[in-house]
């Protein structure tokens, strides 16, 4: 249920945005988004820190969460550079 609000929400705000965007607050709200984005991963970050259980665990998280980053990153660049030679082979023939 939770997710079916925020997928609405999302898309409401997509046409939202569609239908208003040469309006100048509409436009003006977009300077705001970085702001935002601090303040909540700030919220965030005390939640996590407050919690107990997360900050015990925090060990076997964080190594998780670097292999899964580095895995990420490493598959990242290997796709982007088979790509690359893809484009660039059609583009000499």
């Amino acid at each position: 249920m939770f997710t079916a609000i925020l997928w609405t929400l999302f898309l409401s705000a997509i046409v939202f945005g569609r239908l208003f965007r040469k309006n100048s607050v509409v436009r003006r709200l977009g300077s705001l988004t970085m702001p935002t984005v601090l303040l909540l991963l700030f919220l965030f970050g005390s939640e996590i820190g407050s919690d107990e259980r997360v900050m015990l665990s925090l060990p076997t998280l964080g190594a998780r969460a670097v292999v899964m980053a580095v895995a990420c990153v490493a598959g990242s660049v290997i796709l982007s550079g088979l790509v690359y030679r893809m484009i660039r082979n059609r583009i000499q023939k």
